[in-house]
């Protein structure tokens, strides 16, 4: 990835981000997490209102960069998923940046089992059959 990748975007620090389409949220899930959040930055509590810039950004936990390079069987609607979005504010949106590189590993496994849905038992396995001992 450099700066003349077509699929790169430049951040605030001149560095490269890769935005692959459809790993970024789409604008249903942006507003059910404001929503959730009930439009507050989850770490320090403003409001959209009170921020500096006047918004709120939406954050990955689990990093398009970091899903891409290290979780290839995450599928995109997965990083893309409500589970791994964070409302944060300019300010706290960074410090969430450097934590979601360093415990990558730990917001993956949070994030992969947040789609677990307990399986149901097998068929034979309902069938209990207690033997006494008498």
């Amino acid at each position: 990835m450099t700066r003349n990748d077509p699929k790169s975007t430049l951040n605030q620090a001149g560095g490269s981000i890769n935005h692959r389409a459809g790993y970024d949220f789409d604008k249903e899930t942006k507003r059910e997490a404001l929503r959730l959040s009930h439009y507050r930055c989850e770490v320090c509590g403003k409001m959209k209102h009170e921020t500096p810039e006047g918004f709120l950004s939406i954050h990955h936990l689990l990093p398009i960069c970091i899903a891409l390079e290290f979780y290839p069987e995450f599928s995109a609607s997965l990083i893309a998923s409500l589970a791994n979005t964070m409302v944060v504010c300019v300010e706290c949106h960074k410090e969430q940046d450097m934590l979601s590189m360093k415990y990558h590993e730990a917001f993956a496994q949070a994030l992969l089992a947040s789609t677990k849905q307990p399986k149901k038992p097998p068929r034979s396995a309902s069938k209990v059959i207690y033997i006494s001992s008498r």
